[in-house]
C-alpha cells in the first residue's frame, strides 16, 4: 500500500506545475523513453464538446473489427486507470506505478513536466509495449501546444467548438478553433462537426495547410429515426443504434463514423457489422447517463460550459417527469453565468455543491449566479451531503439531476455506488 501512495502522491504532485502550454518537454521526454508514440498509428480528437464520447465510440468500433485498440482520455471520473486503456480495459495499477518508476528519474531530469505531460507520455509507452494496433488519443486543452499533438496522426478530428478554457484559448470563437486547429496535418485527412465562425477559421486553416477537410453536415450527415438514426458519408447506413443518450450523441456518432471511413480509406479493414456493433455497445458513464437510485431517477451528466448545458437541456426536455432538481458544482474557471442560465430555469429547486477540488466554484459564488435565474436555491458545500438531500427532496415522479463537473460526477457515483 505503502508504494501504491507514494507512486501517485508523486504523479499528483506534479499539478503543482499547473498547465504549461508547449511541447518542448514532452518531446525531450519522449525522445529519452525511444519515442514510443511513433510505434502505432492513431486518431487525435480534439474539440470542445464530444471528444471523449467520439473517442470511445471510435475505439469501440475498432476494437469490434479486431484491431487492438488503445485509448487515451482525461480527466478521469473516478479512477486514474480510467485514462488509459486497452480494448476497454483500464491499465492495472501496478502497471501504473511501473511506469511512474521508470518515468520519474527522466522526468526530474528535465524537470518542470507537469501531471498531463507525463500520463501522456506513460500512455504512448504503455500502447507501444503492449503493441497496439492504433491509439485513439483525446486532446487535453485546445490542440496546437496540447502535449498530444506531439503525434502525426493518420486521422485528425474537431468536434463542435464552444466557449471553454477561456484564459489560454481565448475569447473569441476564432482564436479557440484556431487552437483546435492546431492538430492538423498536411495532407492527413480531419473531420469536423464545427459550424458558424468556427467552421470558417478551420477550413481557411485546412486550406493553408493542406489538410483534408470533411464537414459534418456537407460531406457527411446523419438523419434521425425512431429508435435511431440513419448515415450518409462515403457509405449509408440505415437503422443505426448508438447506446448514448441524447440528440447531441447522434452527431457524435456521425463524426465517429466518418472518421472510421477516413481510416477505411488508408487500408483499415472494418466492416459495417464492426460499426454496428460498436455503437450499440460502447459506454462512456456520467454522459446524459439516466439511474435509479433509492427509487428515484437521476440523470448524471458531466456538462461543464453552455454548449454543454444546452445539450443536456435538450435531453431532459425529452424526457418524462413532473418536477426536475437540479444539483449543480462546477469550476471556477468555466462560463458558470451562461451554464446556469441555461439549465436553473428548468428546476423545482437548484442544489449548488462544490466539488473537492481546488478549482471548483466557491459555493457563494454559484449562489449568487444561481438566485438570478432561480430563487429556489440550496446551497450545500459537501457533494454527498448534498446527493442526500437531493434524493431526499426528490420524489418518484421527478428528476434529480446532477451536473456542472467531471469531478462531481465521479464523486456522485461512488456516493452512490454505481
Amino acid at each position: 500500500m505503502k508504494a501504491i501512495s507514494d507512486g501517485f502522491a508523486y504523479l499528483y504532485s506534479l499539478r503543482r506545475f499547473g498547465i504549461r502550454p508547449g511541447l518542448e518537454r514532452i518531446r525531450t521526454l519522449l525522445e529519452d523513453l525511444g519515442n514510443p508514440q511513433r510505434s502505432f498509428p492513431s486518431v487525435l480528437v480534439g474539440g470542445t464538446n464530444g471528444k471523449g464520447s467520439v473517442c470511445a465510440m471510435v475505439a469501440e468500433i475498432l476494437k469490434r473489427a479486431g484491431y487492438r485498440t488503445g485509448l487515451y482520455t482525461s480527466p478521469h471520473m473516478e479512477r486514474f486507470t480510467e485514462r488509459i486503456r486497452i480494448d476497454g480495459r483500464e491499465i492495472g495499477e501496478g502497471r501504473v506505478l511501473e511506469l511512474i518508476a521508470r518515468l520519474r528519474g527522466r522526468a526530474e531530469a528535465i524537470g518542470g513536466i507537469t501531471f498531463f505531460e507525463f500520463t501522456t507520455a506513460m500512455a504512448f509507452l504503455h500502447f507501444k509495449e503492449e503493441g497496439v494496433d492504433i491509439g485513439v488519443v483525446e486532446v487535453g486543452m485546445g490542440g496546437r501546444w496540447d502535449a498530444t499533438n506531439v503525434l502525426d496522426p493518420s486521422l485528425s478530428v474537431i468536434t463542435m467548438i464552444s466557449r471553454d478554457h477561456e484564459v489560454y484559448l481565448g475569447r473569441r470563437i476564432e482564436e479557440i478553433a484556431l487552437e483546435k486547429a492546431g492538430i492538423m496535418r498536411e495532407g492527413v485527412p480531419i473531420i469536423t462537426g464545427a459550424r458558424g465562425v468556427a467552421l470558417r477559421a478551420i477550413e481557411e486553416e485546412a486550406e493553408r495547410k493542406g489538410a483534408i477537410l470533411k464537414v459534418l453536415g456537407r460531406d457527411f450527415s446523419f438523419r434521425e429515426r425512431e429508435g435511431g438514426f440513419d448515415y450518409c458519408g462515403a457509405g449509408s447506413y440505415r437503422g443505426l443504434e448508438v447506446s448514448l443518450r441524447g440528440r447531441h450523441q447522434l452527431s457524435n456518432a456521425s463524426i465517429a463514423i466518418a472518421s472510421v471511413e477516413g481510416l477505411m480509406e488508408q487500408g483499415f479493414s472494418i466492416g459495417e457489422e464492426a460499426i454496428r456493433e460498436g455503437l450499440r455497445g460502447v459506454r462512456w458513464p456520467g454522459r446524459c447517463e439516466v439511474l435509479e437510485v433509492s427509487g428515484k431517477r437521476v440523470v448524471l451528466d458531466a456538462a461543464h460550459n453552455p454548449s454543454g448545458a444546452k445539450a443536456l437541456r435538450d435531453f431532459l426536455k425529452g424526457l418524462p417527469y413532473r418536477d426536475l432538481y437540479l444539483m449543480v458544482g462546477i469550476m471556477g474557471d468555466k462560463a458558470i453565468r451562461g451554464f446556469l442560465r441555461t439549465l436553473a430555469p428548468m428546476a423545482r429547486t437548484v442544489i449548488l455543491t462544490q466539488p473537492d477540488n481546488e478549482r471548483a466554484a466557491p459555493l457563494e459564488e454559484l449562489l449568487a449566479v444561481s438566485r438570478a435565474f432561480n430563487p429556489s436555491c440550496v446551497g450545500i458545500k459537501r457533494s454527498g451531503e448534498a446527493v442526500e438531500y437531493g434524493l431526499k427532496v426528490t420524489g418518484r415522479e421527478d428528476i434529480l439531476c446532477i451536473t456542472g463537473s467531471i469531478f462531481l460526477i465521479g464523486e456522485v457515483r461512488r456516493v452512490m455506488g454505481v
